[in-house]
């Protein structure tokens, strides 16, 4: 399986072998995505997620917006191997153990190496290299 390669910093983007994927349908699919996994290491409910992101809507219409945004993350991202969120009945959660990167798991990454050195110039420039 090939990694999912997840950008955040400079615009959102999904690659996958190479290659960017279609962009997640609307904004709020993005955004939701993005949500989830800067938030990979705990699970989300749902109830939490829909008001937050739909705070105009009734609580029904908030959850099918919800359920339809989720859609169409997966219709993007999904594959045979892996479909990267773990939906609940009431709870979400990026799917840690996929093959990902992330850009800003990279950056951190890099940043904890340098330990806070004069290169954090050079490596905030070379991250977008790897």
């Amino acid at each position: 399986m090939e990694t999912l390669r997840v950008h955040l910093f400079g615009g959102f983007l999904l690659e996958r072998g190479g290659v960017a994927l279609p962009p997640i349908a609307s904004r709020a699919g993005r955004s939701l995505f993005a949500y989830l996994v800067m938030h990979r290491d705990r699970p989300v409910n749902r109830e939490v997620v829909a008001g937050t992101f739909w705070p105009e809507l009734t609580d029904s219409r908030a959850r099918r917006r919800l359920s339809h945004t989720l859609w169409q993350i997966q219709d993007v991202v999904h594959t045979a191997t892996s479909s990267y969120l773990e939906v609940g009945t009431d709870t979400l959660v990026f799917d840690s153990e996929s093959s990902y990167w992330l850009d800003v798991e990279e950056f951190d990454h890099q940043y904890a190496i340098s330990q806070g050195s004069s290169d954090d110039v050079r490596i905030a420039t070379s991250y977008r290299a790897s």
